[in-house]
């Protein structure tokens, strides 16, 4: 465990001594409890979308319902490690962010609560659906939670369409003439501590149009209804070699429609859980 997982499970130890309740957990009280004052007001021409300064939480106005508990959050780290969080490089301020989302996500999904909800439970798109709806997260958030506590190899990803694939600050790495309008393109990679893998190159990769996390994606667009899962056994290429692989894929909507795809990929024949491995079977 890192020292800021450490500072945020204190802090969530102890302002749930005061009484702070969940899920889902609210920022905003938690902000309370340790006495920072909220303040929305313009950021100028940053694209920051909240800022630590001593006693004070500054928030960009206009933020999304879903997105003002997760800034709030990152703030509270902020604030977690103090005073010295100078960086004089975009490789250290880069490394300071990855450190404050972490500190973030135990704030919002607390760990111990997490494994009272989820010791266990097989990891699949059914429980990041329930992770999402009990803490009030976005399901990349939730996505990422569950398979930084999963106990046995597994990898989250996050899928959307191409012409759309900019927006999450990936590029094509194909030319957009061999691309489909209906293609997807991966955008998130999110690997359980036991992925020996590694996700290089998959991040921008073009989702094979025989996938299931395709078809998933495409029945849910032609027909409009939310909520299938699709499965099946798929060779990927991932890191230097081709990998047979589960793959269990579900569509994610925006304003009722689906906007992206998730997907939840093990070994084949593997059964990943959170926070409790499969016993292993006797010997006779």
């Amino acid at each position: 465990m890192t020292a800021i997982q450490h500072r945020a499970r204190r802090a969530v130890a102890e302002a749930i001594a005061l009484g702070w309740e969940g899920p889902p957990f609210d920022m905003e009280v938690l902000a309370s409890l340790r006495r920072l004052k909220l303040v929305v007001r313009s950021l100028g021409d940053s694209k920051r979308e909240g800022l630590w300064m001593g006693a004070t939480i500054i928030l960009r106005p206009g933020l999304h319902k879903h997105r003002r508990p997760y800034v709030i959050a990152h703030e509270i780290v902020h604030s977690l490690l103090g005073k010295d969080q100078a960086t004089t490089t975009k490789s250290e301020a880069g490394l300071l962010e990855r450190v404050c989302q972490a500190g973030a996500a135990e704030l919002l999904l607390p760990f111990h609560v997490m494994a009272g909800h989820c010791n266990g439970v097989p990891v699949c798109t059914s429980l990041i659906d329930s992770v999402e709806a009990a803490f009030g997260v976005s399901f990349e958030a939730a996505g990422r939670r569950c398979l930084e506590l999963c106990s046995e190899p597994a990898l989250f990803i996050v899928a959307v369409g191409a012409e759309h694939a900019a927006r999450w600050g990936v590029r094509t790495i194909i030319g957009p003439a061999q691309l489909r309008i209906s293609d997807l393109q991966v955008v998130r990679a999110y690997p359980s501590p036991s992925w020996t893998e590694g996700t290089a190159g998959l991040v921008g990769l073009p989702v094979p149009r025989t996938s299931v996390i395709q078809r998933s994606f495409s029945r849910a667009t032609i027909s409009r209804k939310l909520g299938a899962t699709f499965r099946g056994e798929e060779s990927w290429h991932i890191g230097c070699s081709q990998r047979q692989l589960t793959v269990e894929a579900a569509p994610r909507p925006a304003a009722g429609r689906p906007s992206a795809a998730i997907a939840v990929m093990q070994h084949s024949g593997g059964q990943a859980t959170l926070f409790a491995p499969r016993p292993k079977p006797q010997s006779q």
